[in-house]
């Protein structure tokens, strides 16, 4: 039978040495078993937070665009006005705008004017005066 045990030898400070013998020796351990003990369950978890990073690593959050149209309605709807470009951010609960544009196939800031007007229609948004500075930036 071969023997697959190894020898680990450490230098640790001799406080933390006596401390640790003194608390081995309340509990009733050997040194052996509670480094090995320890080296386990610290592998263990370094595997499982790898795992875990490896997963959410995977999954990227990907846009589509009844999402992006949800995002700019509620926008509107919340604030009373179409988002300017530089508002297109997670903070505002929108997409970039160059993400919002590439899923609705066209300007985002086209379609922001579009959905405002029918949501205007539809009584969900009143119009306001910070509307006219949008149209006149939208007609440079």
């Amino acid at each position: 039978m071969i023997d697959n045990r190894r020898i680990l030898a450490v230098k640790m400070d001799g406080e933390l040495f006596d401390e640790m013998k003194k608390h081995l020796k309340e509990i009733g351990l050997t040194s052996q078993k509670f480094i090995n003990d320890l080296v386990a369950k610290e592998i263990e978890a370094i595997k499982l937070s790898h795992q875990q990073d490896i997963t959410t690593d995977i999954q990227p959050k990907t846009l589509n665009k009844e999402d992006v149209e949800k995002a700019i309605d509620d926008f509107i709807v919340r604030t009373g006005r179409v988002p300017r470009q530089a508002e297109y951010k997670n903070e505002n609960g929108l997409p970039s705008y160059g993400a919002a544009s590439r899923c609705l196939e066209m300007s985002a800031a086209v379609y922001g004017q579009q959905r405002f007007d029918e949501l205007y229609e539809q009584g969900l948004v009143d119009k306001q005066t910070d509307i006219g500075q949008y149209e006149t930036m939208m007609n440079i």
